[in-house]
C-alpha cells in the first residue's frame, strides 16, 4: 500500500493514483471505514471532479505536494 496525503496507508487501487502523490489531494475517510480521495483544486477550478474516479492515472492537475500556490493551511 502507499501512503495517502495525510501519510496513512491506502487500499488499493487508492495506492497506485496519482491523486495519492498529489499535493492537491486530500484523504477523506467516511464514519463507515470507506476512504476516498478529494481534489481540493476542484473548489477552486470547475475542470476537476471533486471526487474523482479511481485509480486516476493522468491528470493535467497534478503537482507534488508543496508546489500547490496559495492552498496554505486553510485547503485541507
Amino acid at each position: 500500500m502507499s501512503a495517502s496525503p495525510q501519510g496513512r496507508e491506502l487500499p488499493f487501487p487508492l495506492s497506485q493514483s496519482l491523486c495519492a502523490r498529489c499535493g492537491w489531494g486530500k484523504r477523506v475517510e467516511s464514519e463507515r471505514g470507506s476512504v476516498f480521495l478529494m481534489c481540493r483544486r476542484a473548489s477552486r477550478d470547475s475542470g476537476f471532479e471533486r471526487y474523482p474516479l479511481q485509480p486516476v492515472i493522468s491528470c493535467t492537475g497534478h503537482e507534488e505536494p508543496g508546489e500547490q500556490a496559495g492552498l496554505g493551511d486553510a485547503g485541507g
